[in-house]
């Protein structure tokens, strides 16, 4: 979702199955059909805000707690999480700025690499993979991904990332992900999967989210989400944050 981010017929004419004939559709197709499932380009468009809350866990350490993540289109996001027994993590992109905040590290700016690679994870219409960034959108191979057959996809952006997208073969809708994460410690191979979609309001969201990192699984798993308006200020950059953005210039 953020900080959590988060995006054609399969059946050609001719009277042939592609499945069994071993063809692989094109990346416009795959992309094509994703957005059909999710509720189609007009249903996706038609939102430029969502809040969505949820629970927040990390089952190898048993730690739960609450998470809150709130998006504007273009490219705007805040993330917060709650654990009892660390505090309130946030980190956000005001559509120029991305920051980290949590209690034991403090304050920090994201830049360089990592603020591009946040900047493109806060648009809010990722799913239509429109970003200015993505250079190339490549249909790889049908593989098995989380347990279904998977149509694999390449997307290459400008600034160097280079990941793989996964669509269920069956129902079009993106599963997951497999990509490099750049952090203050250095790039982090990321495994995400994306699973249960339910409708909120014309769109199809994923409502269980678990993403693995250095052997660590996290797990989002989603209660509401909102389309309705968000309050005033809710993407201003916290004033520890404002102090560091000040000092750098």
């Amino acid at each position: 979702m953020g900080a959590l981010i988060i995006a054609a017929l399969l059946m050609l004419g001719g009277g042939q199955d592609d499945r069994t004939a071993g063809h692989v559709p094109s990346a416009n197709e795959v992309l094509r059909r994703s957005v059909e499932a999710l509720g189609g380009t007009d249903a996706i468009l038609r939102h430029r805000t969502r809040v969505i809350t949820g629970e927040f866990e990390i089952p190898r350490q048993r730690l739960r707690g609450e998470v809150v993540m709130s998006a504007a289109a273009p490219s705007k996001l805040l993330v917060r999480t709650t654990l009892p027994a660390v505090g309130e993590t946030k980190s956000g992109f005001d559509g120029t700025t991305g920051w980290a905040l949590d209690p034991l590290a403090g304050a920090r700016l994201i830049e360089g690499p990592a603020l591009a690679q946040i900047a493109r994870q806060a648009d809010f219409y990722a799913v239509l993979h429109r970003h200015p960034t993505i250079t190339s959108v490549t249909s790889v191979s049908r593989e098995p991904f989380d347990g279904v057959t998977a149509l694999k996809v390449r997307v290459v952006t400008s600034d160097g990332d280079e990941f793989l997208e996964f669509f269920a073969e069956d129902t079009g809708l993106p599963i997951g992900s497999v990509g490099t994460q750049r952090t203050p410690m250095g790039p982090v191979a990321v495994v995400t999967v994306l699973k249960d979609y339910k409708g909120f309001e014309g769109v199809l969201l994923p409502t269980t989210i678990e993403q693995t990192a250095a052997g660590v699984m996290q797990r989002i798993l989603v209660r509401s989400v909102s389309h309705g308006p968000l309050a005033d200020g809710v993407f201003d950059l916290p004033p520890a944050v404002r102090l560091l953005k000040d000092k750098g210039k």
